[in-house]
């Protein structure tokens, strides 16, 4: 089994109790966003959507969209929150915007998200799709109760191309305490 295949099976696992938890399996609509991925049931991840894709989001039934950009970050339009709003999808703001942002409480409110059926499907999305896996990972770790090389697998399966090195040395077992 190739790692790629391993770690879409662990994440199919790890969110395939949220289908069974609602009741019936979620459909993941794929919108035209910078390196998308199904997640899961009823999950997409990638990167900075464009006003077009947001529209297409709420044509295709997505009900939240989870936004992990700094307040700082330049995106493509001037207020992403009111857009999606707008066409009646819920906004949640969560930032990452560093490797100090990877965090035990940023993961579980992840987590409180997913495990919303109302807010299913679901986008979450930053600049590139990057610290959308990162955060998996940390869900993964954190919440999900994974060790850490599996995590950082779903990670990667989830949009990680690149990793920080606390992030590396926390999932490894290396980091200070």
């Amino acid at each position: 089994m190739k790692r790629g295949q391993k770690a879409t099976i662990l994440i199919g696992l790890m969110f395939g109790s949220t289908a069974w938890a609602v009741g019936e399996e979620q459909e993941t609509p794929v919108i035209d966003i910078p390196n998308a991925v199904v997640i899961g049931d009823g999950i997409l991840g990638g990167g900075q959507p464009d006003e077009n894709a947001l529209r297409e989001a709420a044509d295709t039934g997505y009900r939240t969209i989870v936004n992990l950009r700094g307040p700082d970050e330049k995106g493509p339009f001037e207020n992403e929150e009111e857009l999606v709003q707008s066409l009646g999808m819920d906004y949640v703001a969560l930032p990452i915007s560093g490797g100090a942002d990877l965090n035990e409480n940023n993961a579980k409110l992840l987590a409180e998200i997913l495990a919303e059926p109302s807010a299913l499907p679901v986008m979450v999305h930053c600049g590139s799709g990057n610290r959308v896996g990162l955060l998996f990972a940390m869900k993964g770790f954190y919440v999900d109760g994974l060790d850490g090389p599996v995590a950082l697998e779903i990670g990667n399966a989830a949009g990680a191309l690149r990793v920080p090195e606390q992030v590396r040395a926390l999932l490894a077992g290396d980091a200070d305490d």
